[in-house]
């Protein structure tokens, strides 16, 4: 800012100065939307990997389960019924967890809402500047 009082300085620096403010403001501006985003970002990518190890983990106990659940039916009922009806009880379980994971994965909102109010809020206040 230069030292001239603000009534004694020409159009031109008055100009130039809010140039260099709003180059700032932009800049700040540009650099809280990428912290915002990235925040959300690893959200995201946390409760992702989240599915995907429960996914993992899943599929071994499943087949370990499975495998005893069958043995212990085969002598009441034929081996390919006890098969299939473990395999779709498992079938609706995974359904189910899947459903859970991806409608808490879809509430994450990704707007940078903080960024858009101070985007509002530096819009009035250059407005006020020109003024």
């Amino acid at each position: 800012m230069s030292a001239a009082p603000k009534a004694e300085r020409s159009v031109g620096e008055l100009f130039g100065e809010l140039a260099r403010d709003t180059t700032i403001l932009i800049r700040h501006e540009a650099s809280l939307a990428t912290t915002e985003l990235s925040r959300k970002a690893g959200q995201a990518a946390q409760h992702s990997a989240q599915i995907v190890v429960s996914y993992l983990l899943g599929v071994v106990s499943l087949i370990a389960l499975l495998a005893a659940l069958v043995a212990a039916l085969s002598p009441f009922v034929p081996i390919w019924i006890s098969s299939a009806g473990a395999g779709f009880v498992v079938a609706v379980a995974g359904v189910v967890i899947n459903r859970n994971a991806v409608r808490a994965l879809t509430q994450i909102d990704a707007t940078p809402t903080l960024t858009f109010k101070t985007l509002k809020e530096n819009q009035s206040w250059a407005l006020e500047q020109v003024r």
